[in-house]
């Protein structure tokens, strides 16, 4: 495993690839990504996607947003939750029992008091926090999300992520008036909670920081340079149909009938429905297309491993078939329901 991340490393690898970059965007399209893959990333753990990816999409964009904004991510996070839940002053949280009230009933300027000297002593402990001992944070704080996870899904996790995203967006709108970014700040530390939190949970075995890592092992992993080169809105595709992979798909399944000229007559109608899918590039189109040759193809494996004369040119139908249902992996997303 690698070293742990901490919020400054990470903070300056994406400074390092897009800063330049992100200097000329505004904070609304930034924040837009943000928004974007964090509902791709809700989306992947509902379905067994490939969340690893759009964790690693996420943080990178949360860490742009505080770029954009000249925020420090690791020392809001740590004011925010200086080991102890802002709200009970304690951990692990007792919100439940005290209706989000301290403990102590302590008054208002003693509970500010409190959380001032409880993040004074986690920053002499340490001078920077490492990404993996952030999750373990939000683990001890808050035990109660994972049992909440475990019980009833990420359903209510994700709730409050995009209720706290979108307090995000109120609390620039309150910047941009005021000039005052307190807020603004307390709103990125509870987004960061949240992932931090869901990582902790769904990954629990797993280490974030070597996740971005590999993320970046080539730099910017669309244009594979840093800084980064890219346009905008030149993003790969994830969620949507795009022409490319369609194609590659088609490639492969006439590839397959070359291979067995008999199998015309039972999958040549999917070139149809990937011909339609290409031509009109529609989602609705794509997926319907693409369950089809998974459910045909899914099919037709089984019924040549269960067969006893495989053949050579078998041999060669069924990991052609392999091939076409692997590179179908990266339509998991989308696949009808």
């Amino acid at each position: 495993m690698q070293d742990a991340l901490t919020f400054t490393a990470f903070s300056k690898k994406i400074n390092e690839i897009y800063g330049n970059v992100n200097e000329e965007r505004d904070f609304e399209y930034i924040y837009s990504y943000l928004c974007r893959n964090c509902s791709y990333l809700s989306r992947s753990i509902l379905r067994d996607g490939n969340s690893k990816l759009f964790f690693a999409k996420s943080f990178s964009w949360l860490f742009s947003v505080a770029g954009k904004l000249e925020v420090d991510l690791g020392d809001v996070f740590r004011r925010k939750y200086p080991r102890a839940c802002p709200y009970c002053v304690t951990a692990p949280c007792q919100c439940n029992e005290t209706h989000r009230a301290p403990v102590n009933k302590a008054p208002a300027h003693a509970v500010r008091l409190s959380l001032i000297n409880m993040y004074n002593t986690d920053m002499n402990s340490s001078a920077e926090l490492g990404l993996e001992k952030a999750i373990l944070r939000m683990g001890e704080i808050y035990p109660a999300n994972k049992a909440i996870w475990k019980a009833f899904g990420s359903f209510y996790h994700f709730s409050r992520l995009f209720e706290e995203l979108g307090e995000i967006h109120e609390a620039y709108s309150g910047y941009k008036k005021d000039g005052e970014k307190i807020k603004l700040e307390e709103e990125l530390a509870d987004v960061t909670a949240w992932l931090l939190s869901a990582w902790g949970i769904h990954h629990k075995s797993d280490s974030l920081s070597d996740c971005l890592l590999d993320y970046y092992i080539d730099n910017c992993p669309v244009c594979k340079k840093s800084p980064c080169v890219c346009t905008e809105y030149s993003d790969r595709p994830q969620m949507l149909a795009d022409k490319a992979s369609l194609e590659e798909v088609k490639a492969k399944i006439v590839e397959l009938i070359s291979l067995d000229p008999s199998l015309k007559a039972e999958i040549g109608e999917l070139l149809s429905s990937m011909d339609q899918a290409i031509d009109t590039v529609s989602t609705v189109d794509a997926k319907q297309a693409v369950g089809s040759v998974k459910r045909a193809l899914t099919q037709m494996e089984g019924a040549i491993n269960k067969a006893d004369d495989v053949t050579g040119r078998t041999n060669k139908v069924l990991a052609s078939i392999k091939s076409i249902l692997s590179t179908l992996e990266s339509f998991k997303d989308y696949w009808p329901g």
